[in-house]
């Protein structure tokens, strides 16, 4: 499916994008998987990188709360 990028070109998903950013940003492997798998399962054609950032924003949060 293809999302929308901050300069309006359209890229097609990539998982693993969330989870490597997550890694270099210092996550745990277990913890950038689980984040990049229920972000996966929530991203919809035409949705924006600014839109799944807030999605990845919050699932850290509730990883948080636990």
């Amino acid at each position: 499916m293809k999302i929308i990028k901050r300069d309006g070109s359209r890229q097609e998903f990539d998982e693993n994008k969330i989870k490597t950013g997550l890694i270099k940003a210092g996550a745990t492997e277990r913890v950038a998987e689980h984040v990049a798998n229920e972000v996966a399962s929530q991203v919809h054609e035409g949705m924006t990188t600014e839109e799944i950032r807030k999605l990845i924003i919050k699932k850290l949060g509730e990883l948080d709360h636990r």
